[in-house]
């Protein structure tokens, strides 16, 4: 075999382009992962260029790279170099390039939103049963067709991986949120135990099923093998027992406990090992029974890790090129000998060495392990349950589909309740036979269940089942021990039916009803009860049916609005109580009741004395009854056989003789006559009825009835006064001498027989139509002997209905019985009390009361009802009393709205609770307005210090503090002010910790502070000063019912404070903002401070110290002792900043040294040089030939400057 000898290239579209120069290479291939390269490289060398110019930031630039390591294409990697670092000052210096192999575009697509339903209100990707192949296709696909993953293929399919091999599992439920990256998508499947992925130099992608990438390189021949006798320089092993334990005592949800045994690991560790483990969101014990015995099982061993620095000796496997990342090998270290697998590999190449080649290896139980650690974290966390095509263990979670084929219907109508009309609302659907997901069955979750149950190893009864089983298992037990029928082995034929009844749409024959839900989506008409979603764009559903649903596939409801828009959906869900998806909405304008009641019969006649019967039968032309909104029957007559309907809405008048029109005398409610007296004698009259509904619609006025006209009393051959008193003795004429009916109506003439001519009367018995009397005197009066009637005596009156007594007004106690309904008037303002005791209000118009009832063991006050329903409402029982807004049907659980007081607790619940303080008036104690907060002492006096008010400062911002601690806050201008108790100064805020949101992702124009200030000199600007805050030296005891105004006090001795003062400061740090007192102030941001404190420790540590130098010769001739000299230096080079110090050398012949000093001269270091003085100290005499030469040497601290980013 060749050596390795590695090629770099940058690839341009189809070229390749050489990178020879390169100092270092660095290929880090891992397993499921991008890996890492890293090239080194000289600046200016052949290539730099293209590396250099490939490779940024502004713009974003990535430089494709391709590896050759056999000095040809086979084998060749791929990846991306997206980093760059070296020292631009410097022309030949080494400059690092960093990246990853191709699998790092899948981490530069995403999963999008998906289309938002009901059932998927974050528009999440919801996978349900299915393999890693579909989940990588589908976010693939996705990502193509907007654009992303351009020239990425795959060779995997939806059913098959790419060795060709079934996906051997698939999950049964799995979501993905938007934002989520493909690469992302690809490493859950492998922390699932799905399956695992590479890309290809060709940019395919490839899908494997656990295990399934890479070769068994111990079959070849040799086997491969890592091996100090043959190429191992060194051998690294970790292995850690600290989380081994040979009991686990696992947690789930609702209190969902239990524990699991290794008996292995017991034997192994020589004692009783207790850990816990957290099931997280297993809600189901069979859940956390499968979790706990898979944790023991995890927990029964350590972890192990084996590194291996491999030398490449000549004829050797090369990796990369003859094994790669997933292959298989021996590891042999003294006499044992390891198959491993190669989880990752790093090779380095320097320039003039050999490479460097280092194998990390895990073995099959770790591998297997970290599968498991991979599986049951996602279990915790509830977001997948990994199975191989089998159920999900647990409960029955497998909910029906969604319900198809909707229609709805509906008709208006009017009841007693409502003002206004109403429609009747009928929805069909087909039933529900199938699943959502469609995989699992009930049959096959119960048997799932049960082949755990007895793969773990736990006690499972003749019945299949055990102690808090799931419903599900005792549901399904018995049809599935049918079927085993003890034939073989009980856990062999379970597993076969679990696959043999997990493929396929499964049967939803556990259906346990529908849900039907309602949507306004606004209403047609103007004014009435609200209907329109208050909330734009978006729908508001609210289910109609009951609580438990309804088991038919139809349902219908009412208290819809009339001539409304409306959207219906159906759920079905099942007997384990999963829900399915809504359907589709179905849209439907709701009915409006225009079709009047249809054309009275015509009335019935009759004529007695002066007076008309009127009656209806309270039907149709035809016969037919009335339909449900039938209101009332109007009464028309007149002396004209030609009748017609009013044109609008009518009302019954007072009866006008003398009228010969038309005239509505009454209103019939049902079946009944009317009696209408006055009629004048002789004149026929006519009459006919027209029916309206509660809509006021009015039918067709029925066939007129008629003439009836009144008659005569007596008859014309009785002339006036022939027959009078003074010629009929006393009792001349007795009921003896009279045959009985001789005198009739046609023998007397009209008004004949008057109480001028009888002076008494006195019969057994006494038929009349109209009786008139001033005084009637008798012992018992009644209007028949039995049956229905009405009687009175001295006692009272009383009403019969046959034997029983209905009514009755005793003159006793003036008590009155009614058990009928009491009605105070027919029409307008009244009040209905009904034989339960419920009493009615009626407004002025219209049926919609208010009402006042027994509910239960609750006395229920309520008011006039929406279109809903609902009202305001008043109860009081033995807990207590409730003020709330709901209707009957969403007592007690749907209020909403209420407020409510038990004993010794009260509580306000609803959507939006709003105290509201009346500025019109003020306190009864003459003090300022305000919402007040306090507790009572257990004497019931209240604690002064317990006062925290809500109110507003002099400047109407509102605010809430506590009086007696001179504290409270105020939002005031886009602040919140943390100020005392009058609202008009500051004080102390403490906490045991501040946060600011400072992330990057929050943040825009981000760039160098000195972008706009310079930090070191905007602290040398503004010193640091102590001071007395000018509020600090007053201070306003809260208010007292002697003084509710008090004035401040001065305070003896203000605290000192430290801090800069804001006027010192940069103006771009300063910030103008509320001073409590209603105008502002400057002030310093706390983070702006400590950005500049950042910013001036930055150039600190920026800072470089640097020297100058310069030179003088001490002038030539005699110089006595004590002589002093200015002499004048200047630098060989001019400094970046003024020097702020130095030292000074003397230079000179050996007769002179010893007898000068010098030294720089205070504050005269400048840019050009500086000053020193000499002094002598014994008599000198320079020359030239014997000189003295003084050299100054200034240090200074030196800032780069600030340049600025690249935009």
């Amino acid at each position: 075999m060749a050596a390795l000898t590695p090629a770099l290239f940058a690839v341009d579209g189809s070229t390749l382009i050489p990178l020879p120069a390169w100092t270092k290479l660095q290929l880090a291939p891992q397993r499921n992962s991008p890996g890492s390269v890293t090239v080194d490289y000289l600046a200016g060398a052949d290539g730099f260029d293209v590396l250099h110019d490939g490779v940024g930031a502004r713009p974003p630039r990535a430089l494709e790279i391709e590896v050759w390591l056999g000095g040809n294409a086979t084998g060749a990697l791929r990846g991306y170099l997206l980093r760059k670092g070296g020292d631009a000052l410097s022309p030949d210096s080494s400059w690092t390039f960093g990246g990853h192999f191709l699998e790092w575009l899948l981490g530069k697509a995403l999963v999008a939103p998906q289309t938002k339903t009901s059932a998927n209100p974050k528009g999440e990707l919801i996978f349900s049963a299915v393999t890693y192949g579909t989940i990588l296709i589908t976010v693939l696909q996705q990502a193509q067709a907007r654009g992303a993953l351009t020239g990425v293929t795959w060779d995997f399919s939806t059913t098959h991986d790419s060795n060709g091999v079934a996906w051997a599992s698939n999950v049964t439920s799995l979501k993905f949120s938007p934002k989520t990256t493909v690469l992302q998508v690809a490493e859950k499947g492998v922390e699932l135990g799905m399956g695992e992925f590479d890309m290809t130099g060709a940019r395919v992608l490839r899908a494997y099923n656990p295990d399934g990438r890479g070769v068994d390189r111990t079959l070849d021949a040799p086997p491969l093998t890592f091996a100090h006798t043959i190429n191992l320089a060194e051998h690294s092993r970790r292995e850690t027992a600290e989380q081994a334990g040979s009991a686990v005592l696992a947690a789930g949800g609702q209190g969902l406990y239990d524990w699991a045994e290794n008996a292995t690991a017991l034997a192994s560790l020589g004692f009783r090992a207790e850990v816990a483990a957290d099931a997280g969101q297993i809600a189901t014990l069979s859940g956390v029974e499968a979790f706990a015995a898979a944790q023991a099982q995890t927990l029964s061993t350590g972890a192990a890790e084996y590194a291996s620095t491999v030398a490449l000796a000549a004829g050797a496997p090369r990796p990369l090129l003859d094994y790669g990342v997933g292959d298989w090998g021996y590891a042999v270290t003294g006499t044992e000998r390891r198959r491993l697998r190669v989880a990752q590999l790093d090779l380095e190449f320097l320039r003039g060495s050999p490479p460097q080649i280092t194998v990390v290896q895990s073995d099959l139980m770790t591998d297997a392990l970290a599968a498991l650690y991979r599986r049951l974290a996602a279990v915790s966390s509830g977001d997948a349950v990994v199975g191989t095509s089998t159920a999900t263990p647990g409960d029955d979670t497998t909910a029906p589909a969604a319900p198809t084929g909707l229609v709805v219907d509906s008709i208006a109508y009017q009841d007693d309740e409502h003002s206004q009309t109403l429609a009747a609302v009928t929805v069909g659907w087909s039933a529900v036979v199938t699943n959502a997901d469609g995989p699992n069955t009930p049959q096959a979750q119960a048997a799932q269940l049960i082949l755990e149950r007895f793969q773990s190893g736990l006690a499972v009864s003749e019945e299949w089942t055990w102690p808090e089983a799931p419903q599900l298992v005792n549901d399904h037990n018995d049809e599935l021990l049918a079927g085993w029928n003890n034939t073989g082995d009980a856990e062999t034929w379970l597993a076969g039916y679990v696959s043999d009844h997990s493929s396929g749409a499964s049967a939803a024959d556990d259906i346990a009803g529908y849900k039907v839900a309602l949507a306004y989506l606004g209403m047609s008409q103007v004014g009435g009860i609200p209907s329109s979603n208050p909330v734009d764009a978006i729908i508001a559903f609210n289910e109609v049916t009951p609580s438990t649903g309804t088991t038919a596939t139809t349902f219908t409801f009412g208290g819809v609005e009339a001539d409304a828009s409306i959207a219906v959906r159906v759920a079905a869900f099942d007997n384990s109580g999963n829900q399915g998806p809504w359907s589709v909405p179905l849209q439907h304008t709701t009915a409006v009741d225009n079709v009047p009641p249809p054309q009275a019969a015509a009335p019935t006649l009759r004529v007695w004395f002066e007076t008309l019967d009127i009656a209806s039968s309270g039907l149709g032309s035809v016969g037919e009854p009335m339909p449900s909104d039938y209101d009332h029957t109007r009464v028309f007559l007149s002396r004209s056989a030609s009748i017609t309907a009013p044109a609008g809405a009518s009302s019954p008048v007072a009866f006008v003789p003398a009228e010969t029109g038309r005239q509505h005398v009454a209103n019939l409610f049902g079946a009944g006559t009317w009696n209408q007296p006055d009629l004048p004698i002789g004149i026929g009259y006519y009459a006919a009825l027209q029916h309206v509904d509660r809509a006021g619609n009015a039918g067709p006025i029925s066939t007129v009835a008629g003439p009836a006209t009144a008659e005569q009393l007596v008859s014309a051959q009785l002339i006036d006064s022939i027959v009078t008193a003074p010629k009929i003795a006393d009792f001349a004429v007795g009921s003896v001498k009279i045959v009985d009916a001789a005198i009739i109506t046609a023998k007397i003439a009209d008004l004949a027989v008057n109480s001028a001519k009888i002076s008494a009367l006195d019969v057994g018995k006494l038929t009349a139509g109209t009786m008139t009397a001033t005084v009637t005197q008798s012992g018992l009066m009644r209007t028949a002997a039995s049956g229905n009637r009405v009687e009175f005596d001295a006692s009272g009156l009383r009403l019969y209905s046959g034997s029983t007594v209905v009514g009755r007004w005793q003159t006793s106690d003036a008590s009155m019985l009614m058990t009928g309904t009491y009605m105070s008037a027919l029409s307008g303002e009244r009040i209905n009390i009904l034989p339960d005791g419920t009493q009615r209000f009626y407004p002025a118009s219209g049926s919609n009361y208010s009402q006042i009832n027994n509910f239960g063991n609750d006395l229920m006050i309520r008011g006039i009802l929406d279109g809903n329903g609902r009202s305001g409402r008043m109860n009081v029982n033995a807990l207590g009393a409730g003020m709330n807004f709901s209707a009957e049907s969403e007592i007690p659980s749907d209020l909403r709205s209420e407020m409510v007081v038990f004993d010794r607790r009260a509580r306000v619940t609803a959507p939006l609770i709003n105290f509201e303080v009346n500025g019109k008036l003020t306190p009864p104690d003459g003090s300022f307005r305000r919402i007040a907060f306090s507790q009572t002492n257990s004497s019931g006096v209240q604690i002064a210090s317990s006062v925290l008010e809500y109110k507003l400062d002099t400047g109407s911002n509102p605010g809430m503090v506590a009086i007696s601690r001179n504290a409270g806050w105020k939002a005031e201008a886009g602040s919140m002010l943390v100020v005392n108790a009058a609202m008009d100064t500051f004080v102390a805020v403490k906490a045991s910790d501040f946060v600011i949101s400072s992330s990057e992702t929050v943040k825009e124009e981000i760039a160098d502070i000195r972008a706009v200030v310079d930090p070191l000199a905007a602290i040398r600007a503004a010193r640091a000063r102590k001071y007395v805050y000018t509020s600090d030296r007053w201070y306003t005891p809260p208010p007292t019912e002697a003084d509710p105004d008090p004035d401040p006090v001065p305070v003896a001795d203000p605290p000192t404070r430290l801090g800069v003062l804001a006027e010192e400061m940069p103006a771009v740090l300063v910030r103008d903002t509320p001073d409590a007192n209603g105008g502002t102030v400057a002030s310093i941001s706390i983070p702006d401070h400590l950005a500049l404190l950042h910013g001036a420790l930055n150039q600190i540590s920026d800072r470089e110290i640097r020297s100058v130098a310069g030179r003088t010769l001490v002038p030539s001739g005699p110089s006595l002792a004590g002589a002093v000299r200015e002499l004048a230096v200047t630098w060989d080079e001019e400094p970046l900043e003024v020097p702020t110090g130095g030292i000074t050398t003397i230079y000179a012949a050996i007769e002179w040294l010893g007898k000068t000093t010098a030294q720089i001269k205070p504050g005269s270091l400048t840019l050009t040089g500086c000053t020193v003085v000499v002094k002598t100290l014994a008599t000198i005499s320079p020359s030239s030939g014997s000189p003295i030469t003084v050299e100054a040497q200034a240090l200074y601290d030196y800032v780069p400057p600030y340049v600025p980013e690249e935009p």
